[in-house]
């Protein structure tokens, strides 16, 4: 048996098995579906966007087995002087409205975010989870929406809540330390700008609409709240400084 260990995190193993792409962990089996609408919204979107198609569950050992892709790398491994790091974040702009305007159809439960600020908002709908740089991948002109599930950012699994918690991550990933290359130079002004304008010409809200939900989420420390070491706290401090910084130029 062929079996090759691709990454491990906190709450899941993942690695290659038999040419296919197996994940084993906590909350898989939501992740499965939320999965199962992210393929069919794929196919709906006719190449918007895609991602590895989801095979099976196995409840019993808590194992999801997908196609495998070769060859796809996240976009944080696109340089910021390459014009298709724009053009892939373009893209990626438009398959999240995609996704936050037409996933809402296959839910069949809503599993809801348990720190939903308002749970009437009409913002809310089915969302990724943990939409960033390093879940939205590339190979050659097509990009790929991989890992539909937020259990390893809150030790959670949800489907439904406020569609803007995919939007502020995504934006947050591109001030992080790990693509500190964007940090300290405008580009990163520019390719937040150029998702979100992506995002706005393709979904039915307002850029206050979104930047009322950062302020929520700020006084409430949802994307930087987790306690660090010292030195992680001064990155921390760093990344959202940067994050906050971009959004007071909004209006």
């Amino acid at each position: 048996m062929q079996k090759e260990v691709v990454k491990g995190k906190e709450n899941c193993h993942i690695y290659r098995e038999q040419g296919l792409f197996v994940k084993s962990g906590k909350f898989l089996a939501q992740e499965y579906k939320n999965t199962q609408i992210g393929a069919q919204l794929s196919k709906d979107s006719k190449g918007l966007f895609l991602g590895p198609k989801p095979i099976s569950f196995d409840n019993n050992t808590s194992k999801i087995t997908f196609e495998f892709i070769p060859d796809m790398l996240p976009l944080f491994a696109l340089d910021t002087k390459d014009k298709e790091l724009e053009k892939k974040v373009a893209l990626a702009g438009r398959a999240l409205a995609y996704i936050h305007t037409n996933g809402h159809k296959y839910i069949e439960e809503k599993v809801h975010l348990f720190f939903d600020f308002d749970s009437d908002n009409k913002f809310n709908g089915f969302f990724h989870g943990d939409f960033n740089l390093q879940n939205v991948q590339y190979l050659k002109d097509d990009i790929y929406i991989i890992d539909w599930s937020l259990s390893p950012l809150l030790d959670n699994t949800a489907n439904y809540g406020c569609v803007f918690h995919d939007v502020q991550w995504f934006i947050a990933s591109i001030f992080t330390l790990k693509n500190s290359k964007k940090i300290f130079n405008t580009k990163a002004r520019i390719i937040a700008d150029i998702f979100l304008d992506n995002y706005l010409q393709n979904y039915n809200c307002s850029i206050l609409d979104i930047k009322k939900f950062v302020t929520s989420s700020r006084k409430n420390k949802l994307v930087f709240g987790v306690k660090y070491s010292f030195l992680n706290g001064l990155k921390i401090k760093l990344q959202r400084f940067n994050f906050y910084n971009y959004w007071k130029t909004k209006s």
